[in-house]
């Protein structure tokens, strides 16, 4: 899918086609901790993609539902203990890298 690879070209910042944990730590912070504190509060995440998203309501709950999913802890943001878990998560084999192909299955 375009969209996946254009993301994960994105992310891989030293473009070896696997997305490491420090990678995929900083886009995130990068692109939805807009206060950089370091954490992610549903607010950030989805006002930055709503602006993306040119008003779809329905991709804005989407969005926000993936929030929900991604706040492992449920405590309202998306901090580096969120982040290791679905890095884990999506690093199928546990090799500590992320290939496009387990990006996007």
């Amino acid at each position: 899918d375009l969209i996946a690879a254009g993301s994960f070209a994105n992310i891989d910042q030293n473009s070896d086609g696997t997305l490491e944990k420090n990678e995929v730590e900083h886009y995130f912070r990068q692109t939805y901790d807009t206060n950089n504190d370091n954490k992610v509060t549903k607010q950030e995440y989805v006002a930055v993609l709503t602006a993306a998203s040119t008003g779809d309501n329905n991709l804005v709950k989407a969005l926000s539902d993936l929030f929900e999913d991604l706040d492992y802890n449920n405590d309202g943001v998306l901090d580096k203990d969120d982040n290791d878990k679905l890095f884990d998560t999506i690093d199928g084999n546990k090799n500590g890298h992320v290939t496009q192909v387990e990006f996007t299955t």
